[in-house]
């Protein structure tokens, strides 16, 4: 259909049309031209494609060079799924008006089609599929640039930087598209799922669920209310600490979403956070039942049946546990605070045990160079384990200090972060 490229039909062809150019309209309102392209456009999307070719090969015979016939004719081999032939024909639009809109929208589209071609088939030889993420992102900003008024380029670009799991500049694209026509429901499908992915993303991976809840919350007014977006938006406010608001929306998705596991799995996560042993093992017993063998509930599982939860804890399989098992959010929560205090309190270990474990928890995460990212948090489970032992003696040496400044590095966690941190344990309990 002609709203791939044209999201306004023939308005948003007659404005994506470059003054100046040869295809432009002249003073006088019929332009061959451009009324080639409204009639190729309409005859695009009512799919009679024998007619369009017909229409494209006499004009071609006529003028010669048409960059609308090259354009129209590039689409319809698209539809027939020609790829390349269409790359040569949208080659051809742009070579005869570089500054057309349109036509770098247009081969954007196609290219990520190709893309998404090489990514079914799992071979990328010679590293196609790099080059055609770089040429897809030049076209996407040439329309743009070319077209800073209409929100539907925007759009379809932040739907590309989605699709590259660049969250951060998909919704800043998303935004201006929206902002620039609010009502534009085509914009509006857009923008729904790059707030939900953006959203999920940062509750799941990031570290600011704040902007989680934003994004969240965003979509669930405007856009859609689901099982999922009331998911994400406990986990958010799971890592936030707020543990209503987290058992208010896993409470939601569940009612929405009975046999949702993963959701069962934080609510349990929630009340064991917060020290509500029964609540949480009456949760996973009934969720269990239903699903044995969910990984997220047999870990839980275990945990709870744990000598750390029974308050049969030593120093060796607290710190076994702080340094193997870990934690699974990006960021301390109050209640992993309150087990960290909890932990401190309990051991005894000398100074050089206590140098001997962090020079461990230094080696499980390799340099600061190396980068951890995703679902990879041991940088984050050795920094607590850190943070427990140096708070155990106010007389720490230089290399220990190192190690942990070593820890916060590798988990972009700020000088000013790390003193923060520092502060609340000694607020917590004393330094001893």
């Amino acid at each position: 259909m002609c709203l791939a490229i044209c999201p306004g039909g023939l308005r948003g062809a007659v404005k994506s049309v470059p003054s100046g150019s040869p295809s432009s309209p002249s003073a006088s309102a019929v332009d061959p031209e451009l009324q080639l392209y409204g009639d190729l456009a309409v005859l695009f999307g009512q799919e009679k494609y024998a007619e369009l070719i017909s229409r494209v090969e006499a004009r071609l015979k006529e003028k010669g060079e048409s960059p609308a016939s090259h354009f129209w004719y590039g689409k319809t081999l698209e539809a027939a799924g020609r790829l390349d032939e269409a790359e040569a024909a949208f080659g051809y639009a742009i070579e005869l008006v570089p500054d057309g809109p349109m036509f770098h929208a247009g081969m954007a589209s196609l290219l990520e089609k190709k893309l998404a071609r090489i990514a079914g088939t799992g071979a990328d030889q010679g590293g196609k599929a790099t080059i055609l993420v770089g040429r897809i992102e030049g076209h996407w900003k040439q329309a743009v640039s070319l077209d800073p008024e209409e929100p539907f380029y925007r759009a379809l670009h932040a739907g590309f930087l989605l699709s590259r799991f660049r969250y951060e500049a998909a919704v800043q694209e998303i935004t201006e598209a929206h902002d620039l026509d609010p009502n534009s429901p085509e914009v509006e499908t857009i923008r729904g799922q790059v707030l939900f992915r953006a959203g999920a993303f940062e509750a799941t991976n990031g570290k600011e669920p704040i902007r989680a809840i934003e994004l969240l919350q965003d979509v669930a007014r405007n856009h859609l209310e689901t099982a999922d977006v009331h998911y994400f938006l406990g986990v958010a406010y799971r890592k936030l600490g707020d543990d209503k608001q987290a058992i208010m929306h896993l409470t939601r998705c569940l009612e929405m979403l009975p046999d949702q596991p993963e959701a069962t799995a934080e609510l349990v996560r929630v009340h064991l956070g917060a020290g509500r042993l029964e609540e949480a093992r009456t949760l996973l017993e009934a969720a269990l039942t239903r699903q044995p063998d969910h990984e997220d509930l047999v870990d839980l599982q275990r945990e709870l049946s744990g000598p750390e939860v029974a308050g049969e804890a030593t120093p060796e399989s607290i710190v076994r546990r702080l340094s193997e098992e870990g934690w699974r959010n990006g960021k301390l929560s109050p209640s992993e605070f309150r087990l960290l205090e909890s932990v401190s309190g309990k051991l005894r270990v000398s100074r050089e045990m206590r140098v001997k474990l962090l020079r461990e928890a230094e080696g499980k995460t390799g340099s600061p160079a190396s980068g951890f990212r995703g679902r990879d948090l041991t940088p984050l489970r050795a920094y607590a384990l850190a943070l427990t032992l140096v708070r155990m003696d106010r007389k720490i040496s230089a290399e220990e200090r190192r190690i942990v400044r070593t820890l916060a590095r590798v988990l972009g966690i700020t000088a000013a972060k790390h003193q923060d941190l520092l502060r609340r344990l000694k607020q917590a309990g004393g330094t001893r």
